[in-house]
């Protein structure tokens, strides 16, 4: 049975812009917590888990390696 993952900030640019996406899943592996996600707009096509040391450095520099809840949606638009 998926995990539900719900209100993740999908990052689409090392410049911070991305998307805010719920989706299910499998449940992360041990040592991969950190999701790689293909997705058009809200629709997630397919995902794939990954460890901190496979996402490019660029990347790393603007994502938090421990999780933190995103905020309410509040006045946000649906896509980034």
């Amino acid at each position: 049975m998926p995990d539900p993952y719900t209100d993740i900030w999908v990052v689409d640019s090392p410049f911070g812009a991305g998307t805010r996406l719920s989706f299910q899943g499998g449940q992360a592996p041990p040592n991969k917590h950190y999701v790689l996600i293909q997705h058009k707009g809200l629709y997630v096509k397919r995902l794939s888990f990954i460890p901190w040391t496979s996402i490019p450095a660029n990347y790393r520099a603007i994502m938090a390696e421990k999780y933190r809840r995103l905020p309410a949606a509040t006045n946000e638009p649906v896509h980034h």
